[in-house]
């Protein structure tokens, strides 16, 4: 399965004095059309279901996004979630999208920059690449990377609402205009007022979105659950999936039914096989471009709505923007930024490099790494309102969790994302955050439009019950995959004493059943599948024996 397997529009192309040969090659990479739907002396574009835009002498092509917008402008494209290329006289510039989630990957070299909406194509069809060991400290210490990077060094990722045009005389140059996400004022007017702004702005992106038939990805949260509900009252026939996430427990699937019996949707409930777990760990890690250790349980109900119709709704970024997960009552109150940023980054983190599994040094780098990382991150918006919020969505959203819509849902249907769209996304920054904590005004929206849905039990407030199930990734052939696959892989020389016998046993035992465990053996294993893939294009195939960071 590689990038062209996708419902997401994929492009390929170059800016400045570009190589003709090496952008049809990655265009073939994507299995797009072999002719170019642009093409000049300065930039040249393949690709499927971009637009194109005119205004004022300006023009540009654009990809990706959320319809509905009128464009007339990079920034309209950008708001309108879209990436893309702007044809200005003599210039040649490439945009990000205003919330970071639709990616634009780009290579940039003395005579052109190369870009991609994926990365493979620019390490097939480029020259060698090098490891980025800064990009997979943060992606296995932190769960994704931080800002621009990639797993390789010379490829990048645009941040949000970012600019890149390559010069004659100097290469590739980089702007960063000011966010309009952090220059949204808060708002202080009654918060019924507040609560019907954000929803119809939802609403009218989910209106734009389909008028036809709509699945939702239904789980135990609130995001799920309020774009169900408002996708019934928007008169949107649709119907109710969810997915095992594989806990031990069966509460996610519970809740959902529930909540999809009282908004009188159907529901369909799927779960995986633990002999499937090793083939949909790589199908899924080779979709998301190994840039995120995450559990495959999304794949089995990937793989059945390969088979349905519709567009498949997504609840990415609710809980950040609405109810700003992760920002506690406690970090709030904390004046000192180190105190607040030290809270953060603990409830961040998934703590796989304090596992064990590790070998120490190599934990402590890794650690140290993705640390710094995120702490330069964050000092962007220090002083502001929603600093920690900012950090946590343009961090783990935006680099982490979005890439499982945008690239590993996306193969099976088109994706909606309504809560990162601009709009929606303001208007939820604009409610100070006090009113935010604990899950207050996201309560006060529901109740909104739905008085049964803040009362029906939610994963944002139920205690977990015991487990009641072997869980598929720490089932005897899931354990056998990782430990087959390790054996084999250099990745093994960063494992730990106790870790490297326990992966040599290759059966489950408490040790590696152990979340923290877990979590530290799902980057190992995407670490040695990604240098397994990868490894021919290496400069230097020699894999280290410590982080080079």
């Amino acid at each position: 399965m590689g990038p062209a397997a996708s419902w997401a529009a994929h492009v390929t192309g170059a800016v400045g004095r570009y190589e003709v040969d090496r952008v049809r090659a990655a265009a073939a990479r994507l299995g797009l059309p072999a002719e170019a739907m642009h093409a000049d002396d300065r930039s040249v574009l393949f690709g499927r279901d971009a637009g194109e835009w005119q205004w004022a002498g300006v023009g540009g092509f654009h990809w990706g996004g959320a319809p509905g917008h009128r464009i007339r402008s990079w920034k309209d494209a950008a708001r309108g979630l879209y990436c893309g290329l702007v044809v200005d006289g003599v210039r040649r510039v490439l945009h990000s999208d205003v919330s970071g989630v639709s990616a634009l990957y780009v290579r940039p070299e003395r005579d052109a920059t190369y870009f991609s909406t994926a990365i493979d194509p620019l390490v097939r069809a480029g020259g060698e690449v090098t490891p980025n060991w800064e990009a997979w400290a943060a992606i296995l210490a932190l769960g994704c990377p931080v800002g621009d990077r990639t797993p390789f060094a010379e490829i990048r990722r645009l941040e949000p609402w970012t600019l890149l045009e390559h010069l004659p005389q100097r290469g590739p140059v980089v702007t960063r205009p000011t966010w309009p996400w952090s220059e949204v004022a808060l708002e202080h007017s009654t918060p019924a007022a507040v609560v019907s702004r954000l929803l119809d702005a939802l609403t009218t992106e989910i209106r734009s979105a389909s008028s036809e038939a709509a699945i939702s990805l239904l789980s135990g949260g609130w995001d799920s659950r309020l774009l169900l509900a408002l996708l019934k009252r928007s008169g949107i026939s649709v119907g109710s999936w969810t997915v095992s996430v594989d806990d031990g427990r069966e509460q996610e699937e519970q809740i959902a039914a529930l909540v999809a019996g009282e908004l009188g949707v159907h529901h369909t409930a799927v779960a995986g096989r633990p002999e499937e777990f090793g083939t949909d760990a790589e199908e899924m890690f080779d979709l998301i471009e190994y840039q995120r250790p995450m559990h495959p349980w999304l794949v089995p109900l990937v793989h059945r709505l390969r088979h349905e119709h519709g567009k498949i709704f997504d609840g990415l970024g609710g809980d950040v923007l609405i109810k700003a997960v992760f920002v506690t009552p406690e970090i709030a109150e904390t004046v000192d930024p180190d105190s607040g940023f030290r809270l953060l980054w603990d409830g961040l983190r998934p703590k796989s490099t304090d596992s064990g599994l590790y070998d120490a040094a190599v934990a402590d780098a890794l650690r140290s790494a993705a640390r710094r990382q995120l702490r330069d991150l964050a000092e962007r918006f220090a002083g502001h309102p929603h600093q920690h919020t900012l950090t946590v969505f343009s961090s783990r959203t935006a680099r982490g969790i979005s890439l499982a819509p945008t690239r590993l849902v996306a193969s099976a249907r088109p994706v909606a994302m309504p809560f990162v769209h601009d709009l929606p996304a303001r208007a939820a920054l604009a409610v100070p955050l006090d009113q935010k904590l604990d899950g207050a005004f996201y309560e006060e929206v529901l109740t909104s439009v739905d008085k049964t849905l803040a009362t029906l039990p939610s994963t944002n407030r139920a205690p977990k019950g015991p487990r009641k199930q072997t869980r598929r990734e720490t089932s005897a052939a899931a354990i056998g995959w990782a430990a087959e696959l390790l054996g084999r892989s250099p990745v093994r020389h960063w494992l730990s004493e106790m870790g490297t016998a326990a992966i040599a046993g290759g059966v489950p035992t408490p040790f590696l059943r152990r979340t923290r465990s877990i979590h530290a053996l799902r980057g190992l294993t995407m670490l040695a599948m990604w240098w397994e893939r990868y490894e021919d294009r290496f400069v230097d195939p020699t894999f280290p024996k410590q982080p080079p960071i």
